[in-house]
C-alpha cells in the first residue's frame, strides 16, 4: 500500500507515497514527469503530484483497479478493473467516460499512443475497440482466457493481442490482419519495436 520512488543511478530512496489502504498493483508516470498514477486493490487510483506528495483520489471502480495509463499528452488517465469497466478520467480526477461492454472481467486495456483508441480484452471472449470519447467502435472475438496482453504499435495503426498461445494483429477498424501462430505454450506479453 506504499509507493517508493528511487534514484535510478544509486538506488537511494527519493520519496515514499503512502495513502492506499490496499495493495498497489500498477503505476504510470505522466510524460511530463510531474504526476505518478497508482492503481490499487482498494478500488481507487491516486494521482500523486511528485513535487509535494499531494494526491487526488479517483473513485468509481467497484473492484480492484488492475490497470492505469496516462495518455501521451498527460491530460487523461485510463483505468480498468475486473468490475468489467474501463474508465477515462481527466488529470483533475473527473470521470469523463465509463466504458461498459464486457460481460466478464477485463484482463487488460491499453490506450493508443495518439490517445484516439482504447482496446480492452475481457475473459468473455471479446476484445473491444473504443474511441477516445467512449464509443464502442468494434467487438472482436478472441479466445477465452484468464490472462491476456494488448499493445498498440508506435504508429497507432495496429494493435496486437496475446491470448493463450496466439498473437493476433488488428487494425483500428477491428479487422484481424494476421494470426501469429507457433508458440507451444501461453503468451503472456506482447510488444512492438520502436
Amino acid at each position: 500500500n506504499t509507493v517508493r520512488t528511487l534514484n535510478v543511478v544509486d538506488g537511494t530512496l527519493l520519496k515514499t507515497l503512502s495513502g492506499h489502504p490496499g495493495w498497489v498493483g500498477e503505476l504510470d508516470l505522466s510524460s511530463d514527469g510531474v504526476t505518478l498514477a497508482s492503481a490499487s486493490g482498494d478500488r481507487t487510483i491516486k494521482l500523486w503530484q511528485l513535487s509535494n506528495n499531494v494526491s487526488i483520489n479517483l473513485q468509481g471502480h467497484v473492484a480492484p483497479v488492475s490497470k492505469v495509463q496516462f495518455s501521451h499528452d498527460g491530460r487523461k488517465v485510463v483505468t480498468s478493473s475486473p468490475d468489467r469497466t474501463v474508465k477515462i478520467w481527466n488529470r483533475q480526477g473527473e470521470l469523463l467516460h465509463s466504458l461498459n461492454g464486457h460481460v466478464d472481467r477485463i484482463l487488460d486495456a491499453v490506450l493508443s499512443p495518439d490517445g484516439k483508441f482504447i482496446v480492452s480484452i475481457g475473459s468473455d471472449e471479446t476484445a473491444n475497440l473504443w474511441s477516445q470519447d467512449g464509443k464502442l467502435v468494434s467487438v472482436m472475438a478472441v479466445p477465452k482466457s484468464f490472462r491476456a496482453d494488448v499493445e498498440f504499435s508506435p504508429n497507432n495503426q495496429v494493435f496486437a493481442t496475446a491470448i493463450d498461445g496466439v498473437v493476433e494483429l488488428w487494425n483500428t477498424k477491428g479487422e484481424r490482419l494476421h494470426a501469429l501462430i507457433g508458440h507451444t505454450s501461453e503468451v503472456t506479453d506482447v510488444a512492438f519495436s520502436p
